[in-house]
């Protein structure tokens, strides 16, 4: 399909969106838009919520792990190429949902990106819902005029469809741009995927990377914008999260400096690539800085659109705000005293306040001193057994994932020649196959999991230490085979420190014919 250059929104519509009251397209339409074109592949957990002129966009639910009012998740984000990392660089956030879900918090992104027929239902006139270039990506959009869109959908929500919205009590949920961390966390297939696919460039899917994302390529979208949803979803049911049509994001544009942000904001940020970028560059950690001029004045892109997230209000109500002052008084008693607010080291702490000690003239001080000491010592003897704890911790993940490695060799073999006989014989093959390729595929994502945990959890040095100690455990025990992984388990985790997921094939392929 030949990519269709929508019609400009105007300067002046846009600055008429923003005042209150003005929604040209809340009137009756063109009536009930066809199933086929909002949502081409329903599925359990969509959230479809209403539309000005007989419209709907489908949201999907992303869940963040965790229930408690202050509770967030811990994630990586980025890992781009070397030569970006600078812009792409693998880099901690924290992440949490609007929506308290049991053990989660929820928030919710739209399932595809927004259509040029979903962009005109908002700013007017209404669109007609049967013209299928309606349904490509609403592309050439300024930052400011997806934020107008968002804000007034979610005012035309609020008065047309306000029991529809998600909310807590009072205050109901409102569509907004996603965050970067929002995007990339659900690009990547959020909770629904183990940490190495998470950290892998694509999210897991079935078959050729063409089946899921338009890229720049023959067999793929061939440098033209494709409509939405054709394609297979990612794990949590969105579709062309990567490719097809950049998505803007809420979020300026920031460096990065070599473990945290750069200070400098500049301009917005599209995440995602798009149907000119070859395939070699897309991944989810894919960003790009989108200037807010060009030589033409407000830059209009035709590879670039957006996707709206549905959110609510930090604080939405007194309950909320009398939950989360409970919720800090216990995370500051649980998390420090004010003596371990000044230095993290606590031996350090001791000498700071021993110094301070023997500046001082008072009677007690000779016993102060004395008392010092003694707790010094038992400091040392705490950390020394939490070293200990430590260290065995670390050699008991090595040791589970020496026996899991131990499993590899027969799976990845039983794979290969079931491919073999399937190709012979695929309808005699096929049940028992199946059944063979999924313990393959188990086994393999399970200790690929497992060795991303253990980068996660201890330096790799500590895990080092533990190699001799381990092999020899092993050997007391008569496991000879095991004894023989260790070095090798060691190896997988160098090679994926220094590659990440890019090195999982490999990996699992150093397991065949051991």
């Amino acid at each position: 399909m030949k990519f269709v250059k929508p019609d400009p929104l105007a300067l002046v519509l846009s600055l008429a969106l923003a005042l209150p009251g003005v929604a040209p397209a809340a009137a009756a339409g063109a009536g009930d838009w066809p199933l086929d074109a909002f949502n081409r592949k329903p599925a359990e957990g969509d959230l479809a919520l209403p539309m000005p002129c007989g419209g709907t966009m489908v949201f999907r639910p992303v869940d963040v792990p965790g229930g408690a009012v202050f509770a967030d998740q811990k994630i990586t984000l980025g890992g781009g190429s070397p030569d970006r990392a600078f812009i792409e660089n693998a880099h901690p956030d924290y992440l949490s949902g609007s929506f308290a879900e049991k053990n989660a918090w929820r928030y919710y992104i739209a399932k595809y990106e927004l259509t040029a027929a979903q962009y005109a239902a908002i700013a007017g006139p209404c669109p007609d819902a049967g013209k299928m270039d309606l349904w490509l990506p609403k592309v050439g959009i300024t930052p400011g005029e997806a934020t107008v869109a968002a804000e007034s959908y979610s005012a035309w929500l609020f008065a047309n469809a306000r029991k529809s919205l998600p909310g807590d009590g009072k205050a109901p949920g409102f569509v907004r741009l996603p965050t970067e961390a929002e995007w990339e966390y659900a690009a990547r297939g959020g909770a629904k995927v183990g940490p190495s696919d998470f950290d892998a460039r694509h999210p897991p899917m079935d078959g050729p990377e063409s089946g899921a994302i338009w890229y720049d390529g023959p067999e793929s979208a061939d440098k033209e914008l494709q409509l939405v949803g054709l394609l297979a979803p990612n794990p949590l049911g969105l579709h062309d999260m990567l490719g097809n049509a950049a998505e803007l994001v809420q979020d300026l544009f920031r460096l990065n400096r070599v473990g945290r942000p750069h200070g400098r904001a500049g301009a917005f940020v599209k995440r995602g690539g798009d149907y000119r970028t070859p395939l070699a560059e897309i991944h989810s950690g894919l960003r790009q800085e989108f200037d807010l001029f060009d030589a033409k004045g407000l830059r209009r892109e035709a590879t670039t659109g957006t996707r709206f997230v549905l959110a609510a209000a930090a604080l939405p109500s007194r309950d909320r705000l009398e939950a989360l002052r409970q919720g800090w008084t216990a995370l500051t008693e649980q998390s420090h005293s004010p003596l371990a607010e000044q230095q993290s080291d606590p031996r350090a702490e001791l000498k700071t306040l021993s110094e301070f000690t023997s500046q001082l003239d008072f009677p007690e001080k000779a016993e102060v001193k004395r008392r010092l000491l003694n707790l010094a010592g038992v400091i040392d003897a705490n950390i020394a057994s939490r070293n200990e704890e430590r260290d065995r911790a670390a050699r008991e993940m090595l040791r589970v994932a020496v026996f899991a490695a131990g499993q590899l060799p027969t799976a990845l073999d039983n794979a290969e020649r079931c491919d073999k006989l399937m190709a012979l014989n695929a309808a005699q093959y096929k049940e028992r196959c199946d059944r063979v390729q999924a313990d393959s595929k188990f086994d393999s994502r399970y200790y690929l999991d497992h060795v991303t945990r253990m980068l996660a959890e201890f330096p790799v040095p500590i895990l080092e230490g533990q190699l001799g100690t381990l092999g020899s455990d092993l050997h007391a025990q008569g496991l000879l085979d095991a004894e023989g992984r260790v070095d090798h388990v060691f190896s997988d985790l160098k090679t994926l420190q220094a590659k990440g997921a890019a090195a999982h094939k490999g990996i699992l392929g150093g397991w065949k014919g051991r």
